[in-house]
């Protein structure tokens, strides 16, 4: 609320003060502010005063009041102009309404424009003191809610910021995701791409090797063994012939991809396996004894599968060949 001349009206900054209140009396009649100056006094309250309105908004304006106890006849404006006013500024503010004349249209008036008591004129110290505490207490009340209300309002404020930014999080984490998402299907899609083209140049590289085996060692070997050969050389260029035809034989692949891979000694054993070559005559190829030769068809049919099985060796390596 403003003044007359411009000034704000002070409001309290701390607590209202039930006892030992700040309070204004607003009464034209000398007489009458100084009993009840006395009054206020005694009980412990700390009393201005001024003649009319405009005095009483310059008071106002510099000190923070607790209580305001106006008449309504004033000269100038009258007390409820002063109560519409200051109600109009200060909701809170506890006004006590006096008057000489007791009449209900007046009082309706003034309750109607928000005063918190109405005292007739005269009055002793304890109807007084009643008012006061009364209007005191309701103040003290509506503004402990107000400020209630306010600091709910900011907490419920502050954790709907805190949901907000929680959510703001947790959709751009969930964008995240869905971008990781689509950028492992993309790879995973270029590495099936890659694994497919591997695999063609693999077969391709197979195939390269087994036409080049086919049109250029092969024709030299034959030249090689048409020169007559002892049997032991023989046997050797056999073996020779065996080793590029496992080079490209699927049999590799079979034999590589074992749970449990074969050692290149069970390898070669195994290929002359397939050739039909009995154990006696595999030891003498490969120099080794025949209790060894013994120990690896033993190895090589564990880790094929065919421990306690009928099947033939020979035949099963045949057949992995085939497949």
């Amino acid at each position: 609320m403003k003044t007359p001349a411009g000034n704000a009206v002070r409001r309290p900054d701390g607590p209202i003060h039930i006892g030992g209140a700040r309070i204004l009396l607003v009464d034209d009649d000398p007489a009458i502010c100084r009993l009840v100056t006395r009054m206020l006094a005694a009980a412990g309250h700390h009393c201005k005063s001024a003649a009319d309105a405009r005095a009483a908004e310059a008071l106002m304006a510099q000190t923070a009041f607790d209580l305001i106890l106006c008449d309504i006849t004033l000269p100038g404006d009258s007390g409820l102009d002063l109560l519409d006013r200051i109600k109009a500024d200060d909701p809170d503010m506890a006004i006590v309404m006096l008057t000489g004349l007791d009449s209900l249209q007046t009082a309706q008036l003034a309750f109607t424009l928000g005063a918190d008591g109405y005292l007739l004129k005269p009055f002793d110290k304890n109807e007084l003191l009643i008012q006061v505490a009364g209007a005191l207490q309701r103040r003290a009340l509506t503004t402990e809610n107000r400020l209630y209300r306010e600091q709910l309002e900011s907490l419920v404020a502050q954790r709907t910021a805190q949901l907000q930014a929680a959510n703001a999080r947790l959709t751009e984490n969930e964008a995240a995701l869905k971008a990781k998402a689509v950028e492992l299907q993309d790879i995973n899609t270029a590495l099936e791409v890659l694994l497919k083209r591997s695999e063609a140049v693999k077969i391709e590289l197979e195939q390269h090797l087994s036409a080049n085996t086919r049109k250029v060692v092969q024709p030299y070997l034959r030249k090689i063994a048409a020169l007559g050969l002892t049997r032991q050389q023989q046997a050797y260029m056999d073996l020779v012939q065996d080793a590029l035809s496992r080079m490209v034989s699927p049999l590799i692949r079979h034999l590589d991809g074992l749970q449990v891979p074969l050692t290149p000694a069970e390898m070669e054993v195994a290929h002359l396996i397939r050739q039909g070559r009995r154990t006696k005559e595999i030891a003498e190829l490969l120099h080794l004894s025949v209790n060894t030769i013994v120990t690896h068809r033993y190895r090589i049919r564990k880790k094929l599968g065919l421990l306690r099985k009928k099947t033939n060796l020979h035949v099963a390596l045949q057949g992995l060949e085939k497949q």
